[in-house]
Order: structure tokens, then C-alpha cells, then sequence
């Protein structure tokens, strides 16, 4: 399970995803339609699937749910691309994720299972439903109206999830624009609705922009705000919402910095500060980042850190919050225990490296280590080690099999609470036409 990163190898299943929705888009690849008929008739289909079987085990002598969660489920997505015609063009896509054999092997964050929670409750609907208007001779201007994935730089703030079996979606509008400069590109979005991974769906009104710029052969420097605003429902499944609500400023550098056709320097930092906004409390949070490597062909090591701060004068929910549209990887961790930063903030240390395995055609690994630590008083939470293989299969390059493996410890027996050690294993096959 991979994520889009700086790093030049995405090596993972995501791709797959990825690939989906960017076939979704490409819309305009083909000749134009000269008539509303034949934009519709002469469109092309969109298929994805996925079976993943996720097994979870805690071995904290503490832990709520001593039984281990087994996850086995499968994901079938259907789309329809239309013809392009005077620049507009439309897709749809609907899904389902189906639990294959027995529901209540695992907590799915509805059926109250006592055993640990894995985030991929069965469900179906509109994944995506949008009009899309694209004109590469004004400015390159790609503009989106209605159901859409949605990602912004490295994804830590603005997630479609696609490596979880239900997309992160948002309902609205996005441009991405290059004004004047083919180096300079502009993403903006408004969003009223967002519908999260366990398909919860929340009212918002969201405003982000992004203002970026690449320079040749070194990278990109962007800019970026993004406003929160959930308004208050009280609703069982979205009361206290409002808490959600705040507004962050932040600006990032990344890379690659290519030195030959081998060789790259691979960076990125990131440095954030979240406002109260539209937020009953006052939040005054902030956030870092920098993650330095190096690549050689097919091959990459990384080491990076991220500082979460802790709540704001003691307040429990006034932490900095980096997940709050989507379900954003690979910063916390492979266990999934901090996808949402605790009270007492979070310190990460995160070492990866991967690439090909020569003797193995279409056969690449990744490994990882994480360490996770609290700001305040900077208690060892725990730590975890994770190896990844990806096969493509050779013979058909939409078909990839995907194999995890992880093992976490907690480090101090009275943060237990907070960071459980265990195992996961998960193993899923992709196949995307």
C-alpha cells in the first residue's frame, strides 16, 4: 500500500488507483465529438477490482480487543468516460465493497465487533459523478463540477484515499490552471460535502488553494491555505463536527533534484499552521516536516521527521490535524494507530527505501521503520517495522499482486492506551481495464 509522495518510485497498487482515475480524466485524448450523441455513444468504460484480506492482531497485554480482526473484502468500481466536445466532457463511477465470508470477524467502525477496527466497512454508491471542462490552449485549465477525488501536493492534508477499499469523495468544484506559465500551476477547490471512508457524509463549506512552482531538473515550491468549515450537526454519526472546523496556511519544497539519469537527491519539507477559523475553540497548532534521500535507478532510501503540536493550553481536539479530508499515508504508519495526531501531539521518524529485485522480473519491495513519540513530555510511544513486495504481472500490466507484512512494539507499557504493539498482515490483488 503506497501513497503519491516526492519520491520517484510509486511502486504500489495505488497506481492502479490512480491510473483509474486519471483514464477518468483523459476524456480529451481522443478526437472530439461532433455531436451530443456521439459524446455519450462513443465513450469507454472504466473497471477496477480489488480483493484484499487484512488480518490485525494486538499484543499489548492491555489492549480492549485481545481477539485478532480478520478483514476479507472485495472492491468492483464501474465507470463510463464520455467523448470530449467543445472541451467538456463527463464521468461517472459507481461501486461496491462486498465482505467475502463472515462480517463479523472484524470492527468495520459500525457493527461494534469486539475485535481491532479496520477501516473497510462494506458499502456502495456514486463514487464519482462529475462534468469536466479541459482547454490546453487557456492555460491548460482542467476544471471539475460535481463528485470527485481529490489530492493536493504530498496528501497529508487533502486525501482521496486510494488505497482504502472506500475513496475519500468530495462534491464541488476544483480548477487546476497554469496562469501564464507552463512552470506555475494553480489548484483551487470548493467543496459543501465530503463522504469519508466509512461513508460518513458531512456538510462543509472548504475552500483550498495551492499555488505552485517547478524549476528545472531541482523541484517545486508551493504555497497553499486551506478553510475548514463543518458546520454544527447534531446527527448521531456527525455530532461535534464543528470541532473539525479550522484554517491552515502552510508552504513546501520538493524534489526530485536530478543530478544525472541515475542519480537524484530526493527532498521534501513542509511547514504548517492551523487557526481557529469557523472553530468554537481556540486552536493555535503548527506543523513540520522534511524528509531527505537519495535514488539510483530503481532504488531510493529515505529518512524523514514530522512534528504534529500537542493541543492548545491543555484543550482536548486542539491539536494540529493533518487527516481531516482523507485517510492520508505513509506518515502514520502501516499499523494505522495514529491517523489522527493524539492530544499530546506526535513526533514520526520515518526511514523507507525500495526499488526493483532484479532476479524477480516485475517483482519491487519496500521497507519501512517508524518510530512515533508524544511532544508533550516526548514518551516513546512505540515502533514498527513494515516490508512490502508488488508483483506486476508481466503478461498483463493491469494485474498486480500485493503482499504487507508489519510488526509494531509499544515501548512504554503505560502508553499502551494510545499505541498497541501486534502484527498485520494484508495481501491484495488489483486488476484495473
Amino acid at each position: 500500500m503506497k501513497s503519491v509522495t516526492s519520491h520517484p518510485i510509486l511502486l504500489s497498487t495505488l497506481l492502479l488507483g490512480i491510473a483509474g482515475c486519471a483514464s477518468a480524466a483523459d476524456g480529451d485524448a481522443v478526437p472530439d465529438a461532433t455531436d451530443l450523441t456521439q459524446m455519450i455513444t462513443g465513450g469507454s468504460p472504466t473497471v477496477a477490482l480489488r480483493y484484499r484480506a487484512d488480518y490485525l492482531k494486538y499484543t499489548s497485554d492491555n489492549a480492549a480487543d485481545q481477539n485478532p480482526a480478520t478483514a476479507s473484502t472485495l472492491r468492483a468500481a464501474i465507470g463510463y468516460q464520455t467523448k470530449s466536445m467543445d472541451g467538456f466532457s463527463g464521468y461517472a463511477e459507481i461501486y461496491d465493497v462486498a465482505v467475502i465470508g463472515q462480517s463479523d470477524l472484524y470492527n468495520d467502525t459500525y457493527n461494534g465487533v469486539d475485535r481491532p477496527t479496520i477501516v473497510d466497512p462494506a458499502g456502495s454508491g456514486v463514487n464519482q459523478a462529475y462534468v469536466k471542462w479541459a482547454d490546453k490552449s487557456k492555460w491548460d485549465t482542467t476544471m471539475l463540477f460535481g463528485r470527485q477525488l481529490f489530492a493536493m501536493n504530498d496528501q497529508v492534508f487533502v486525501s482521496p484515499s486510494l488505497y482504502r477499499q472506500n475513496n475519500d469523495r468530495n462534491d464541488g468544484f476544483s480548477i487546476d490552471t497554469h496562469p501564464g506559465l507552463k512552470e506555475l500551476e494553480f489548484q483551487g477547490a470548493y467543496f459543501y460535502r465530503n463522504t469519508d471512508v466509512t461513508n460518513r457524509s458531512v456538510q462543509m463549506n472548504t475552500y483550498i488553494a495551492n499555488l505552485a512552482y517547478s524549476l528545472d531538473k531541482i523541484g517545486r515550491v508551493a504555497v497553499y491555505g486551506m478553510s475548514l468549515d463543518f458546520p454544527r450537526n447534531n446527527t448521531v454519526a456527525t455530532q461535534n463536527v464543528e470541532y473539525n472546523s479550522r484554517t491552515t496556511l502552510g508552504a513546501r519544497v520538493d524534489g526530485p533534484y536530478k543530478i544525472d539519469k541515475d542519480f537524484a537527491i530526493l527532498y521534501q519539507g513542509d511547514i504548517a499552521q492551523q487557526k481557529t477559523g469557523q472553530n468554537p475553540q481556540d486552536i493555535d497548532a503548527k506543523y513540520y516536516m522534511v524528509d531527505l534521500g537519495v535514488s539510483y535507478q530503481s532504488y531510493f532510501l529515505t529518512g524523514g521527521y514530522r512534528h504534529q503540536s500537542a493541543d492548545t493550553n491543555g484543550v482536548a481536539g486542539t491539536q494540529f490535524q493533518s487527516s481531516q479530508i482523507g485517510y492520508p499515508w505513509p506518515w502514520r504508519g502501516n499499523m494505522e494507530e495514529f491517523v489522527f495526531n493524539p492530544d499530546v501531539g506526535l513526533k514520526t521518524v520515518m526511514i523507507w527505501g525500495g526499488g526493483n529485485i532484479p532476479a524477480v522480473k516485475a517483482l519491487s519491495f519496500d521497507l519501512f521503520f517508524f518510530t512515533f513519540k508524544s511532544v508533550t513530555d516526548s514518551i516513546n510511544f512505540g515502533h514498527e517495522f513494515s516490508a512490502d513486495l508488488v508483483y506486476q504481472m508481466p503478461w498483463d500490466k493491469h494485474w498486480s499482486v500485493d503482499a504487507t507484512a508489519t510488526h509494531a512494539v509499544a515501548d512504554d507499557t503505560d502508553t499502551q492506551a494510545t499505541y498497541l504493539g501486534g502484527n498485520r498482515f494484508t495481501a491484495e490483488t488489483n486488476y484495473t481495464f
